[in-house]
């Protein structure tokens, strides 16, 4: 059993309501030996700590207004450097660049990215393929820590049993409503597939002109609901009971991991997306989710569509069979992705690499 020591310090955000990430990143730092106390920002500069983990905060200045990004650049450009000064930063990599930057926002939230990288002690980073989106210098690469994602396993309560059948193929989107998330493209495959056996439901809340663009795009459909509301933590086993797959048509441009996808396994269920970063990890269990590469929007489209109708086809009046493939998902991620497993991996990595 390996032993450390313990380090004090906090995590940002310390919480999230939305997503159980945080709280299974809590427990692996707590596994750790490292103390954790809420502090606000202001309390991170004055107080001197061992360790800060920070998570996505190079979104923070994603923003409709120019200037106001300029703003929240400058501001959060300082603070992380007086932070660097403070405490050993732990940074998350968790995409290429925040979702949905463009132009200024993209250039400055790379700047952020940038300096997080050159100050941080250690960059986690859950997928192999992250290593690309860094610096190769020496000083950035020998900070990299690779944790897989952890998994969701009984975060929202038990698996329930399938309430799918054989006759109609079940897809389920679940999830925050975005642009990245290509849902447009997905409802267009599934509107045009009308006479097939397919039926698609959207669960999640998000943008407002996003979602009332969805709505009159799936008005007069058939074979497309969307639950366009918060989805509470204990409604989440049944959705998941009632699809085959869980559909992820995310856009690569940003996306470099992806939680949904280890969630969909944690309740095995099988999906269906771009070969994102955590799928590349995955590969010896290839045979058992639908991934695929693409260029361009148009290709996307082509690709989805080619591989629902391989599904239609190969599954046709079987569509339960696609369970046997998640459940298989599901051993892999229990087995691989636990959170004691991580917690050890993470305590052998700072050792060998003497972080502190």
């Amino acid at each position: 059993m390996i032993t450390i020591k313990k380090y004090e310090g906090s995590i940002i955000p310390f919480s999230s309501k939305s997503n159980k990430y945080i709280s299974l990143i809590k427990k692996m730092l707590k596994l750790s030996k490292f103390e954790l106390n809420e502090c606000s920002k202001v309390q991170l500069i004055l107080k001197k700590t061992d360790f800060l983990v920070l998570n996505w905060v190079e979104s923070q200045i994603i923003n409709d207004r120019i200037i106001v990004s300029m703003i929240k650049f400058v501001s959060l450009y300082v603070y992380i450097v007086i932070l660097s000064l403070r405490t050993n930063i732990i940074w998350t990599m968790h995409n290429k660049r925040p979702h949905g930057s463009k132009g200024i926002e993209y250039f400055l939230s790379k700047k952020i990215m940038n300096l997080l990288a050159a100050k941080s002690k250690s960059i986690i980073i859950h997928s192999e393929e992250s290593r690309k989106f860094l610096s190769q210098k020496s000083r950035i690469a020998d900070k990299v820590i690779y944790l897989p994602h952890p998994n969701y396993c009984n975060c929202y309560g038990d698996i329930l049993s399938n309430e799918t059948n054989d006759t109609t193929l079940n897809l389920v989107f679940f999830g925050a409503i975005n642009e990245y998330k290509n849902l447009d493209i997905l409802i267009e495959i599934v509107k045009e597939l009308d006479s097939f056996p397919i039926d698609l439901k959207i669960y999640g809340n998000g943008n407002f002109d996003i979602i009332d663009n969805l709505k009159k795009k799936i008005e007069n459909s058939n074979n497309i609901t969307g639950i366009f509301r918060f989805i509470e933590d204990d409604e989440i086993p049944l959705i998941f009971s009632n699809a085959h797959i869980i559909v992820t048509p995310y856009d690569l441009n940003s996306s470099l991991n992806s939680g949904t996808n280890i969630l969909a396994f944690s309740y095995a269920k099988t999906i269906l997306g771009p070969y994102n970063g955590t799928l590349k990890d995955m590969d010896k269990i290839n045979e058992y989710f639908f991934a695929y590469d693409y260029e361009t929007k148009e290709e996307h489209k082509e690709k989805l569509m080619e591989k629902i109708l391989f599904i239609l086809n190969k599954y046709d009046r079987n569509f339960n069979e696609l369970n046997n493939l998640g459940e298989k998902c599901y051993e892999y991620v229990q087995e691989n992705n636990n959170i004691t497993k991580i917690s050890e991996i993470f305590k052998a990595k700072l050792l060998s690499k003497n972080i502190w």
